[in-house]
């Protein structure tokens, strides 16, 4: 509830921003929710099907698409309600399917490509940002900005005397000795 809390104190104070949903993240729930539906003999084609319809769906970004795209989101509710090999706990697979199709124009390019996104509509990058972070450069959520600054610093300063270290071994040690020089004076 913090998240949406945020969310409600950023679109007081900037009403035009717009919240948008990870399309990386949604495909990830749609393979939780229903992926378990497809198995046996054929479900590997049948969830291909299901898994490609949802992709074509959700990346068209001709803004006339939007007049379709109810339509075009019950046929996909259709097919995996047609197609499915495991019914068990199907119509609530189903259910979520179609309360994810409201929130179209959250996810939906044909409506999100309207907003300047800077082409960003997953955030599958700053994770692996954040990852590398957390595992290469030993930061945590408690870092302070100087201690961010600081461990980028000694980052990138290692990285860069590793990589001189191997032009050197391998004979290139002309082109790296000025790249040296620059960090001995650091």
């Amino acid at each position: 509830m913090q998240i949406e809390r945020a969310l409600q104190n950023c679109s007081d104070e900037w009403p035009e921003t717009r919240h948008f949903l990870c399309i990386f993240h949604l495909s990830k729930n749609l393979y939780t929710h229903l992926r378990p539906k497809f198995l046996g003999d054929g479900g590997s084609k049948r969830w291909k099907a299901v898994h490609d319809l949802f992709w074509k769906i959700v990346k068209n970004t001709d803004v006339s698409y939007q007049a379709r795209f109810a339509d075009e989101w019950e046929g996909l509710v259709g097919l995996v309600e047609s197609t499915a090999t495991n019914t068990d706990k199907l119509q609530e697979g189903l259910a979520w399917l179609r309360s994810l199709g409201l929130l179209a124009s959250r996810f939906a390019y044909c409506y999100t490509w309207g907003s300047c996104t800077w082409g960003i509509h997953s955030t599958q990058r700053i994770e692996g940002m954040q990852n590398v972070a957390k595992t290469n450069v030993g930061l945590n959520a408690r870092c302070k900005l100087l201690e961010l600054h600081t461990k980028l610093q000694d980052y990138n300063r290692d990285k860069r005397r590793a990589i001189a270290v191997v032009c050197f071994a391998r004979g290139a040690h002309r082109r790296a000795q000025p790249a040296l020089r620059g960090l001995e004076a650091r």
